[in-house]
């Protein structure tokens, strides 16, 4: 009976042990699986919203460290007014071959004619270049917040990384030692309502939210003889400074969708998409307009990329 019972106290032990040895595996499993869904839920950010107020749009939320500012246009610091570096292309793309040509064309003697100055926009002159053709020269003006030549500059740049074709050829450039903006000018009308169609104005509408232009209204948005928006006063972009802002009201918001929805619209977003998730865009966005406005101009792009997403599974 002695030996009935020693030979059963070594198999219960093992059943024991075998029944840890279970219960212990079974655990392993469900703890990773907890882990997982755990980081699944987590939503990947490029970086965090700048500071400041969250605007509901539509459902999503944009975060702005300048709100807007009606009758304060001095209120915002335009950071790129004290950097002097060159404009360089944007996520490395090439310049395109009129960049060269408008900077080494030079312009006619005595061509120079001033066509408007003022405290707010500083002088503005129309000069004849050496092939005939007419363009406008914006000088640095630091003192004049609707003058901001490295934005004009920047504009065109961000305009040709997405595709956009809406800002003619802008480059720096000095004239009778004066640094600034030198654009490209045609036969343009400022006559939009007549001469532009529905499409164009959506996409005026899309890229002055994008670079944040609060001052385009259809004065400075000129039609060329194709009957295209030519978007050729973007001074106080980037900077939260202007009276008109794009707030995406229900007119405004209502062009944005029909121009993400377009042809055009779809190709531009996959352009966008792609710069913002770049290493270097954003980095090169702050090289030229410094870090809050650099920051602020991602986050512009992330409520698009996001606004568009949803569009396409709704």
């Amino acid at each position: 009976q002695a030996a009935v019972d020693k030979s059963k106290i070594p198999v219960q032990k093992e059943k024991k042990k075998e029944k840890q040895t279970e219960t212990k595996d079974q655990t392993k499993p469900e703890a990773k699986q907890t882990d997982l869904s755990l980081r699944q839920t987590k939503t990947p950010t490029k970086s965090p919203p700048p500071k400041g107020y969250g605007r509901d749009v539509d459902g999503i939320t944009y975060y702005d460290s300048k709100p807007d500012a009606f009758g304060t246009p001095t209120k915002h610091i335009a950071e790129s007014k004290d950097i002097d570096r060159p404009i360089l292309p944007l996520t490395g793309r090439k310049e395109v071959k009129d960049v060269h040509y408008l900077k080494s064309i030079g312009i006619r003697p005595g061509s120079m004619k001033l066509i408007k100055a003022s405290d707010d926009s500083g002088e503005v002159y129309e000069v004849i270049l050496n092939d005939g053709s007419r363009a406008i020269f914006k000088p640095h003006a630091p003192d004049a917040w609707a003058s901001n030549y490295r934005a004009e500059a920047l504009a065109f740049q961000v305009d040709k990384s997405i595709g956009l074709d809406l800002v003619p050829t802008t480059v720096v450039t000095k004239i009778n030692g004066k640094k600034g903006s030198l654009q490209r000018y045609k036969n343009e009308t400022t006559d939009t309502e007549k001469v532009i169609d529905a499409s164009e104005k959506e996409k005026k509408t899309f890229f002055n939210f994008l670079i944040d232009n609060r001052d385009g209204h259809d004065g400075n948005t000129r039609v060329s003889p194709g009957k295209k928006a030519v978007s050729h006063d973007n001074g106080v972009s980037f900077s939260g400074r202007g009276f008109n802002p794009v707030k995406m009201n229900e007119v405004e918001l209502g062009e944005l969708t029909s121009f993400l929805d377009s042809t055009k619209g779809k190709m531009v977003m996959k352009r966008l998409d792609a710069n913002y998730n770049s290493n270097n865009y954003k980095d090169e966005l702050t090289l030229q307009i410094g870090k809050q406005d650099a920051d602020r101009m991602v986050e512009r792009m992330r409520f698009l990329i996001e606004y568009n997403d949803r569009l396409n599974r709704d």
